[in-house]
């Protein structure tokens, strides 16, 4: 019983982290709109209104300040990488349920302050699951009680914010709802690709294996006829060597077709595992993994237009195999639109600085659209035709999995630079 209560737990809070990852891309939003709104609408109120009723300029100056948190969390990035979770629930806590239900509880007549405590909860509950919300909604409400009876202690909480808060919770019961939804139908989704694509390994991999073997068959040919006694005739013996040479091509054809068809079944497979808590990490030197993508990826005569400039090389520890599949996303995704716009390079740096270790990928093709760009690692988004919109998402986690950061910046136009930063040490 205590282990499936502890299972939960984990599972429950595995899930929160990875909804406050995919969240992370609104940070700044949030972050900004904490820092304009909150100390903004009280000089509105104040001045401009002339509103009625409590207000709490410290508070809302202090909910700023966690505002600058979110907007400058790159600056410490260990702390906010380690402390991530509990951070951004304690941000969302004050500025949301605490907030607005304290000024509701201070202004219980003000029809103003009942509509924006509706708003405040309404947006938590875009931050955080059904769970979390409640658990959010009902200590918030238990704080903001307190924390009023702290500043006016004959407080008594009015008969009348009863059903106000009651149609709250059934509104946002029914946001909640109707939100899961489409969550379901997401994963259901995801599912029948993981489905479709676990047959479709399942019968690719058979007959590779085949070509695989073939491959090595003819080599071994190759070796037998090698010790035979040449011919005596000159024609012959020249004859001999060429056939020999081809069936040596032959057989390393047929092995680099199965290496390779096997690396676009495993790219697939590993673009819908969406768990890489199991994955085995080893040490990596960056610029081999970079030289095996590079090794083992079909280019179509396009290997030229990929520049490489190691400018500091190192070690992280990580999955080769996985990290491989997160280059050949960026690899295939940047020539695919070099070829669309008929212009561009692919310039791939590794370099490190005072506290990270960094890999761009930066294509100098059509860019991207600006309202594009906050989506792009969102799943099931894509802007290509052929795209599934779980490349870029799958990068995402598996960068995140090596405690490391993946952002992209555009020009349209012009160019498109994915970053990748790991911390140092």
């Amino acid at each position: 019983m205590i282990n499936k209560i502890l299972f939960k737990f984990k599972k429950g809070i595995q899930e929160s982290f990875s909804r406050v990852n995919d969240n992370e891309p609104y940070f700044n939003i949030f972050g900004l709109f904490l820092l304009l709104t909150y100390p903004g609408f009280y000089f509105y109120n104040k001045f401009i209104i002339v509103s009625e009723g409590l207000d709490f300029l410290g508070l809302r100056i202090f909910i700023a300040i966690l505002g600058v948190t979110l907007l400058l969390r790159k600056y410490f990035f260990n702390i906010w990488n380690r402390y991530k979770l509990p951070i951004w629930y304690f941000i969302i806590f004050c500025s949301l349920p605490f907030f607005f239900l304290f000024l509701l509880f201070n202004n219980p007549d003000s029809n103003i302050w009942q509509i924006n405590a509706l708003f405040g909860l309404m947006v938590l509950s875009v931050f955080v699951g059904p769970v979390e919300f409640f658990i959010l909604f009902g200590l918030g409400g238990v704080a903001a009680y307190y924390a009023t009876l702290f500043i006016n202690p004959i407080f008594e909480f009015p008969d009348y914010l009863s059903p106000v808060i009651q149609t709250y919770c059934a509104l946002i019961l029914y946001f909640i709802i109707h939100s899961k939804r489409k969550e379901v139908i997401e994963k259901k989704k995801l599912q029948t690709m993981k489905a479709q694509a676990g047959v479709i390994a399942h019968e690719m991999r058979t007959p590779l294996m085949n070509v695989n073997l073939c491959g090595n068959l003819v080599g071994r040919s190759v070796q037998n006829l090698e010790t035979i006694t040449p011919p005596a005739d000159k024609t012959e013996r020249e004859t001999l060597k060429q056939n020999i040479e081809t069936l040596r091509e032959i057989s390393g054809d047929l092995e680099l077709v199965a290496r390779e068809a096997n690396n676009v079944i495993n790219l697939l497979l590993a673009n819908l595992k969406q768990d890489f808590s199991n994955i085995k990490v080893e040490p990596l030197s960056m610029k081999a993994v970079l030289e095996e993508t590079m090794r083992a990826y079909i280019f179509n005569e396009d290997e030229h237009k990929v520049n490489i400039d190691i400018q500091e090389d190192f070690i992280i520890a990580g999955n080769q195999e996985l990290l491989i599949h997160v280059f050949f996303n960026l690899l295939k995704n940047s020539l695919y639109f070099i070829h669309a716009a008929g212009k561009g390079e692919v310039f791939i740096t590794v370099k490190t600085d005072d506290t990270h270790n960094i890999v761009l990928f930066k294509d100098t093709g059509p860019g991207i659209q600006k309202a594009h760009l906050q989506k792009l690692f969102t799943p099931f988004f894509t802007n290509s035709p052929q795209g599934t919109g779980i490349g870029l998402s799958f990068c995402k986690k598996v960068i995140e999995s090596l405690k490391g950061t993946i952002k992209v910046e555009s020009t349209y136009g012009e160019h498109t630079t994915f970053t990748m930063a790991f911390p140092r040490g």
